[in-house]
C-alpha cells in the first residue's frame, strides 16, 4: 500500500490494482502481524475512518472468488473468502475511500509511531 499526505494513492505507473487494506480485528489482520518486520511488511499503517466507513466498505463489495480479476472491479471493494477481513479497494473508489479517512499513523518494526493528521 502506498500513502501519501495520508492518503491512499494509485501504484506505480497509474496501477488500476486495487489497494489492501485489512480490519484491525480481523484474523487476517493478526496473521499479517506475525511477519511484521520482515521483508515487505517494514511499515504498518493504521487508519482511522468516519463512522459509516465499514459499512460503505461492504455495500461496495464483490467477493474475488467469483470475479478473479482485481482491476476489472475497479469500482468495487474486493473481499477474499480465503483472506477475511481482508479488503482491496478498487482504484475508481479511492477518491471516496481518502474523503473518508480522519487520521493515519504509520510505524517501522524498530520505530515509534508516527501520526499523519487529517483536517475534515
Amino acid at each position: 500500500m502506498k500513502a501519501v499526505q495520508g492518503k491512499l494513492v494509485p501504484g506505480k505507473n497509474g496501477s488500476r490494482g486495487a489497494k489492501w487494506i485489512a480490519d484491525s480485528n480481523s484474523d487476517y489482520a493478526k496473521s499479517l502481524a506475525k511477519s511484521w518486520g520482515k521483508k515487505g511488511r517494514e511499515c504498518k499503517v493504521t487508519i482511522k475512518v468516519k463512522k459509516g466507513t465499514t459499512q460503505w466498505l461492504k455495500d461496495n463489495g464483490v467477493l474475488f472468488d467469483v470475479i478473479g480479476d482485481e482491476k476489472s472491479v475497479a469500482k468495487n471493494v474486493i473481499f477474499k473468502s480465503t483472506e477475511p477481513g481482508a479488503m482491496g479497494i478498487g482504484a475508481d473508489l479511492l477518491e471516496e475511500f481518502n474523503s473518508r479517512i480522519t487520521g493515519m499513523s504509520y510505524a517501522t518494526k524498530n520505530a515509534k509511531m508516527r501520526t499523519m493528521e487529517i483536517a475534515i
